[in-house]
């Protein structure tokens, strides 16, 4: 998907509530402060079905940080668990997932 098509979806779907265009979302991402880059990444997860794409955003430093940040509750969340294992290589295990032994 192309980023400008991709900052609309994101912008449409996590932040239809705000009067933001796709620059400032942009700009915010790459060079806002930790806790503006962490709420804007908490409103993607939890409003997009398919996240990954648009938190690749982020640098990979980024989104270490987001994820350490983030609440307890949400950290627990199985769309967390699998995110960090999907960008940041990470080895949650999600019993949901495990192989059924027989």
């Amino acid at each position: 998907m192309v980023k400008e098509e991709l900052l609309k979806k994101i912008i449409s779907l996590s932040f239809w509530d705000y009067d933001i265009d796709e620059k400032y979302l942009e700009n915010a991402i790459k060079n806002g402060p930790l806790i503006e880059k962490i709420k804007i990444a908490k409103k993607i997860i939890f409003n997009m079905l398919d996240p990954v794409d648009s938190l690749l955003f982020f640098s990979k430093q980024d989104l270490l940080k987001i994820f350490e940040n983030l609440d307890e509750k949400s950290k627990k969340s199985e769309k967390v668990l699998l995110l960090e294992n999907c960008l940041l290589g990470k080895n949650n295990k999600i019993s949901k997932y495990d192989w059924k032994k027989f």
